[in-house]
């Protein structure tokens, strides 16, 4: 019995230490009233509404279809970073006919304390009969 658990300890701190990769593209589609939220296109969250932790942000989409609501701000491709640069790169939002943004949208959204940040290729698109209540942003980089 030692020996099992001594190998599913190892298994298990060696899982521990692996290095998780960066999340893939992400398409996600509000259908429905998300609520008094967020919603980025690259959260590790697959309905969106978990701020994101990566430095870039790559070929993300979000379409905010009839009765989709979310009531604060959509930012589709969120790069972040303290002491690095910052991209977000090949995003875009699109918000259709009766979906509504309370807030701003952005398609791609890069900050950098110290680096630089760039959006660059970002985009949103909003269709006859969408709404967005605030600010419309391609690409927004500080």
């Amino acid at each position: 019995m030692k020996r099992v658990a001594s190998c599913a300890l190892v298994l298990a701190l060696g899982l521990f230490f692996v290095p998780l990769p960066a999340f893939a593209a992400q398409h996600i589609v509000i259908d429905t009233d998300v609520g008094d939220t967020w919603v980025y296109g690259n959260s590790p969250n697959p309905n969106g509404t978990q701020e994101p932790n990566e430095l870039t942000a790559t070929g993300n989409s979000v379409t905010v279809n009839s009765g989709g609501k979310v009531d604060l701000s959509v930012i589709c491709g969120y790069a972040d970073s303290t002491s690095d640069n910052a991209a977000a790169t090949g995003n875009s939002v699109t918000v259709n006919s009766g979906g509504t943004v309370g807030r701003s949208v952005y398609g791609g959204y890069a900050r950098s304390d110290s680096g630089t940040a760039t959006a660059t290729g970002n985009s949103v698109t909003v269709n006859s009969g969408g709404a967005v209540r605030q600010n419309v942003y391609g690409g927004y980089a500080s």
